[in-house]
């Protein structure tokens, strides 16, 4: 493929890759706020925190910036680095407050295999009616 098409399709692809970021931060955000708010209920899917690390695929257009081999093996071991680091760590933002509010089904609440997980029943002693 010629170098002008193939940077046409990794732009492509970065602009979806944006997108689906930020649905799954929205999603992730939403989430947070529900357990901040004590809500009886928190549904999650997990696959919304997996777009969270689609910036790595937003990243492969710097690829075009050099054509060594030796340099494109370490952006792309970086990208993979950074698609499945940026989800343990939103994993993380989501259930840290959920375990400090007493929520019930985090046990539950894994990356692999995405799924819909449910948090409930929240220990929250100063929740206000």
């Amino acid at each position: 493929m010629r170098r002008r098409p193939a940077l046409a399709v990794l732009c492509t692809f970065t602009t979806l890759a944006l997108l689906a970021t930020a649905w799954g931060i929205s999603d992730v955000l939403h989430w947070r706020a529900a357990v901040l708010r004590c809500e009886p209920w928190v549904p999650i899917d997990t696959a919304a925190v997996w777009f969270t690390g689609f910036p790595a695929v937003a990243a492969l257009p710097l690829l075009r910036l050099t054509r060594s081999a030796r340099a494109h093996r370490w952006m792309l071991a970086g990208a993979l680095v950074l698609f499945i680091a940026v989800p343990q760590v939103t994993v993380g933002v989501v259930s840290q407050p959920a375990e400090a509010a007493g929520y019930r089904g985090l046990e539950t609440l894994t990356l692999v295999p995405p799924g819909a997980v449910t948090l409930h029943t929240p220990a929250c002693p100063d929740r206000r009616p």
